[in-house]
């Protein structure tokens, strides 16, 4: 693979200078769901090339989910990529499931 890479780790801008376009290849994951009893959901997943054109772009990086005992997990949020004509958002996992009680 040849160019620049690029990774986003938290939700950014980026701009494309006026008079350019860029090839870009991208992937977009959504955040993980939390664990609670059971495994939480992976994150949803998007990738794929695409010519991007001057302007600003948006990249929402989605966080995992959250565990909080063995009772109660929440899902992972998406992730986005959007801009000028585009617009990819992968799905966040869902929560694992809470613990069973039976004397409740």
């Amino acid at each position: 693979m040849t160019g620049i890479r690029h990774s986003f780790v938290s939700t950014a801008t980026a701009a494309i200078p006026k008079n350019l376009l860029t090839n870009v290849s991208f992937l977009v994951v959504g955040g993980g769901g939390g664990g609670g009893a059971g495994g939480g959901g992976a994150g949803g997943y998007i990738e794929g090339t695409t010519n991007l054109t001057n302007g600003t772009y948006t990249i929402i990086v989605g966080a995992g989910g959250v565990v909080a005992g063995v009772a109660y997990a929440t899902s992972g949020e998406n992730s986005m990529l959007s801009g000028n004509l585009i617009t990819q958002i992968a799905i966040g996992g869902g929560a694992g499931g809470g613990a069973y009680r039976d004397w409740e």
